[in-house]
């Protein structure tokens, strides 16, 4: 039998209307541009079942945007670009149906949401030195946003209703989508690219970090969760020969999580990915491959600390006319410790999961290339 109490049919139409101009600039090294969009915009609500009902709002907005770019010389520029937009609710969170598929962290719609408003901003420098064989690269960029679409969580210290009709336990919580203003990210990365001849080789050097802080309501008061993450790589690429090439990279990333109002909840953790793979097509057609891979997990729930390794190979052959047919066995996680870990963070509580993943595992594939075929050829020229 149907649980009328539990069941829905909602539809959700959002239609937006933009008009704007901008105005453009540009003369020798530097171009610049500044617009202003004018939005209109009418989200549609109906609910089918188990009642009906229709609503509708409208939302009126300006929506600037800006441009500046400088150009050094042919190889060196920078730019700056400031945008907004909206971006409406989603169908899940407009509906007003409880989900209690755990009783103990039940959640809910809100009919009531209104659109966000981001302001997004970013600075970036491109540099490259041909002769040298290096490249530089720097970015700096945020996002601001009004109306930000969180979380209003209650936590029961007693049995009680929450919402005119939904009884929650003690003990028990419930989480509601409302709109916050104060969420803002920080983002930088930086790349260093140059070129190592004695081992044919070029070298990137890359650094970044991003900053998050995040509003969310408990039992109506407001709590910030900030995320900090600074992140480190190196990535070493052969160019040795036709026959043989490898890539050797490691990136680590740490995260440092602080909560205003909830200290309980602070918490950090190191991830690091490290991977080396080889390519080696010797003369007569045969194709070997190979990826070692080895991921780090630091600072998780005891259970989750883990050190995983990871190995793929593959042998294969090719043949046939211009080698267009590729024959290779596939063997995945030799070493068979293939798993799968993630941490997620919440405003109410932390949690790490484990996956089962399929581990060993071999596959053979058949390639054959006919895109020869294909190829147009070129008109022979006419007689006159």
């Amino acid at each position: 039998m149907q649980d009328t109490l539990l069941s829905n049919v909602f539809d959700n139409t959002y239609l937006a209307h933009a008009a704007g101009l901008t105005y453009r600039y540009s003369y020798d090294k530097f171009n610049f541009s500044f617009g202003v969009n004018a939005q209109y915009a009418e989200l549609y609500k109906q609910q089918i079942f188990p009642s009906i009902y229709r609503g509708g709002r409208s939302f009126q907005s300006f929506l600037p945007n800006a441009q500046l770019q400088y150009r050094f010389d042919k190889n060196r520029n920078i730019r700056m670009n400031y945008r907004t937009n909206n971006t409406p609710p989603s169908v899940d969170q407009l509906q007003d149906v409880l989900n209690n598929s755990n009783s103990l962290q039940l959640s809910t719609g809100n009919s009531d949401l209104n659109q966000n408003f981001q302001n997004n901003f970013s600075i970036r420098y491109q540099g490259v030195n041909t002769l040298k064989s290096t490249s530089l690269f720097i970015l700096l960029g945020g996002t601001y946003t009004d109306n930000y679409i969180g979380n209003s969580t209650i936590i029961a210290n007693q049995d009680t209703v929450v919402f005119n009709d939904i009884a929650l336990a003690k003990g028990s919580q419930i989480t509601r989508p409302v709109n916050l203003d104060g969420y803002f990210n920080l983002r930088f990365f930086f790349n260093y690219s140059f070129a190592l001849k004695k081992l044919k080789s070029n070298l990137n050097v890359n650094a970044g970090c991003n900053y998050n802080n995040v509003p969310a309501l408990i039992n109506n008061e407001t709590n910030y969760s900030n995320t900090t993450a600074p992140s480190l790589g190196l990535v070493l690429s052969s160019n040795v020969s036709e026959q043989i090439d490898f890539t050797i990279s490691s990136n680590s990333s740490y995260n440092d999580v602080t909560n205003t109002i909830q200290p309980d909840l602070n918490s950090s953790y190191l991830q690091q990915n490290s991977k080396v793979k080889l390519n080696f097509n010797p003369k007569g057609g045969f194709v070997f491959t190979a990826e070692y891979s080895n991921q780090y997990y630091a600072g998780l729930s005891d259970a989750f600390n883990q050190n995983i390794s990871l190995l793929n190979a593959a042998i294969g052959y090719k043949f046939l006319k211009d080698k267009r047919a590729d024959i290779r066995l596939f063997v995945f996680d030799i070493l068979g410790q293939n798993n799968s870990i993630q941490r997620n963070i919440t405003e109410t509580y932390i949690e790490d999961t484990q996956t089962n993943i399929l581990q060993r595992y071999f596959m053979l594939t058949f390639t054959y290339n006919i895109k020869k075929y294909f190829q147009k050829t070129p008109d022979k020229p006419k007689d006159y």
